[in-house]
């Protein structure tokens, strides 16, 4: 495989962004690293895909909103339940959104005031594997939230449905 065919290939032919792009040259990369391992072409020094660069693959293409504390508890009062958990959680926790759409009821020790994230929702991640702990609000809120169901955390957001045993 030559690396200037690869990168004409990535510039001219994909139709994708660039974070795409730099996922196909990613891929690329990996398999040759995995084609040496496995014995199925010669090993070399260098892998060729490290010579091709994909143009704004890493930069950002808006600039990043940081909220005041303020605004984060507007947005929150804003939206309507079970979204406004979910953003509540998120930007109190840290957490991505699958971290956030994949929890149970049994990820919450509430006699240790914490949450395991340990699954994501989108099966292409892979979950932190932490355990936080929580602001007594946040247990509050969620201890709240859980009393006005049975066993469903996050249910029904726009048409999905998130069972939570």
């Amino acid at each position: 495989m030559k690396p200037l065919a690869v990168k004409n290939w990535i510039d001219k032919d994909l139709t994708f962004g660039q974070a795409s792009r730099k996922r196909a040259k990613d891929i690329i990369s990996r398999m040759l690293d995995l084609a040496m391992l496995w014995e199925l072409t010669p090993t070399i020094e260098r892998n060729p895909m490290q010579l091709v660069k994909v143009k704004g693959a890493t930069k950002r293409q808006k600039p990043l909103t940081i909220l005041r504390m303020e605004q984060f508890v507007a947005l929150v009062r804003e939206l309507s339940s079970p979204v406004d958990l979910i953003v509540f959680l998120i930007g109190n926790l840290g957490l991505r959104v699958s971290e956030a759409l994949a929890f149970k009821w049994s990820d919450i020790d509430e006699a240790e005031s914490t949450i395991t994230v340990q699954r994501v929702f989108i099966p292409v991640l892979l979950p932190s594997l932490m355990q936080l702990c929580m602001r007594l609000i946040t247990l509050l809120l969620l201890h709240q939230y859980k009393q006005s169901l049975s066993r469903i955390l996050f249910y029904r957001i726009y048409g999905f449905a998130f069972v939570l045993l």
